[in-house]
């Protein structure tokens, strides 16, 4: 299930990225500035990412859906057996008062040099189950996550696993992670902001990822682009297209029926 949760933080990291609203003044940050962005303690490298993360923050407090193509490609041991998956799909993010959901149905899969064939996944988290159904296995399997009356929101859910930039306090991200903003024309020429995140030591990821990428497209201000490096060196790369942000989406799109002849697995919340 890991991979599963993989992707979940990584389009809830990005989500907050997406709105145009954010360019006009971190452009005007940007002109003020006299130097390229570069890694530095202080001057205006460290004056604009705390803009860009000023205004996530405050963003995302107002964000209410999300939909959009996706791809999500994995890496495994690219030294040794370099084995890569690749799946394509839609995701669906709603917020509405205080519960929010997240859809992804994958249609295709791609494995090393094959063709890619016709597979269908789909991942659903509602606030209180985390489903999966597998159609090429004919298998469904849902992982209670919170009890009845106590729903968790889907970036709370998934920060347990993953630093939430943009939605986490910056304050406290900066207690588990070196955050820079590099240099985007040596790295990306195309891009704007690419931000970087390496766990500290002792921080509760450490054993989990050595770094974190994302891209910023420097028109839209959303990222074109997401990169996990995990410490066993797998690499997680995550391209989101065609958004749709607040359009109107049906609470029916996140309700999971199980299809006719699937088996079916219910893994309950252990009481504490």
């Amino acid at each position: 299930m890991r991979h599963v949760i993989i992707f979940c933080v990584l389009f809830t990291a990005v989500t907050p990225f997406c709105f145009a609203e954010c360019a006009q003044q971190i452009e005007k940050d940007i002109v003020k500035s006299d130097k390229a962005p570069c890694q530095t303690q202080d001057g205006p490298v460290n004056t604009l990412l705390e803009n860009i993360l000023k205004k996530l923050n405050n963003r995302t407090k107002t964000l209410k859906t999300l939909e959009a193509d996706v791809k999500f490609l994995t890496i495994r041991d690219p030294e040794m057996l370099d084995s890569k998956v690749l799946k394509k799909g839609k995701l669906y993010y709603k917020s509405e008062k205080n519960r929010s959901w997240i859809r992804i149905d994958f249609y295709t899969l791609k494995v090393d040099d094959e063709e890619e064939e016709k597979r269908v996944e789909n991942i659903v988290f509602d606030g209180l189950w985390l489903t999966m159904v597998d159609h090429e296995n004919e298998t469904v399997n849902l992982y209670e996550q919170a009890p009845e009356k106590k729903p968790i929101g889907a970036f709370d859910f998934v920060n347990r696993n993953f630093p939430m930039v943009g939605f986490t306090k910056t304050a406290d991200l900066k207690k588990e992670y070196e955050i820079k903003l590099l240099d985007s024309k040596k790295s990306d020429p195309n891009g704007l902001a690419h931000i970087n995140l390496v766990p500290k030591i002792e921080s509760r990821h450490e054993d989990e990822y050595k770094k974190i990428d994302i891209w910023v497209d420097k028109k839209t201000f959303f990222p074109t682009k997401m990169v996990t490096i995990s410490t066993e060196d797998d690499v997680y790369d995550l391209v989101l297209t065609n958004l749709k942000v607040d359009k109107n989406i049906k609470n029916t799109v996140f309700v999971v029926e199980t299809p006719k002849g699937f088996s079916k697995n219910i893994e309950k919340l252990k009481k504490q």
